[in-house]
């Protein structure tokens, strides 16, 4: 909890301190390549492409055909916590790469990729850690990113209004049979 907490403010402030840039990219890039490994392993096991005692590992009570993804890392939790953790270095990435360019192109796919291994979690904690970040992040880079930052909400808006227009049209996508908001209403 809070201890944890603590030590990666720590972890950060020292990190941020310390290491030269090279060093800092270099941590970035290997912690990004690690996230799509963990996070295509974790795909394969949502799958059922696992050992089937570890398939059978954490299984969702109200839907037992579906299954929390852990990947490497030993409960859906801590896969969900550190991939809530690089993903703000994927969005860094994407508006720093120019537009249209195969660079950004990459980054939005290995991004997607990771939000896919995320949301196969069902963990809550990671969900709203995302939303935070994405929030901070987008505070932030707003002076910076004015005209970009216009496009993302557009873009977010118009998503909002397809899912929207989706659960409307479809209402079982709001019952108690989609795990997806079972998890997310408990």
């Amino acid at each position: 909890g809070w201890l944890a907490l603590l030590a990666l403010t720590a972890v950060f402030f020292i990190f941020a301190r310390v290491l030269d840039e090279r060093a800092r990219q270099f941590f970035f890039r290997a912690s990004m390549a690690v996230a799509v490994i963990i996070s295509v392993y974790a795909l394969f096991q949502a799958a059922h492409f696992d050992h089937p005692r570890l398939v059978e590992a954490f299984v969702l009570e109200e839907h037992p055909e579906f299954h929390r993804a852990f990947s490497t890392l030993g409960h859906p939790n801590f896969l969900g916590a550190y991939l809530a953790l690089v993903i703000p270095f994927y969005a860094a990435e994407i508006l720093i790469a120019s537009s249209g360019s195969m660079r950004r192109f990459r980054y939005l796919f290995l991004a997607a990729l990771v939000l896919a291994a995320l949301v196969l979690t069902f963990s809550r904690a990671a969900y709203l850690a995302v939303i935070s970040g994405g929030l901070a992040l987008f505070i932030l880079l707003a002076p910076t990113f004015r005209a970009r930052c216009r496009r993302v909400i557009m873009s977010v808006l118009i998503a909002g209004g397809l899912i929207a227009a989706l659960v409307s049209s479809k209402p079982w996508l709001v019952t108690s049979t989609n795990p997806f908001l079972v998890r997310i209403a408990e």
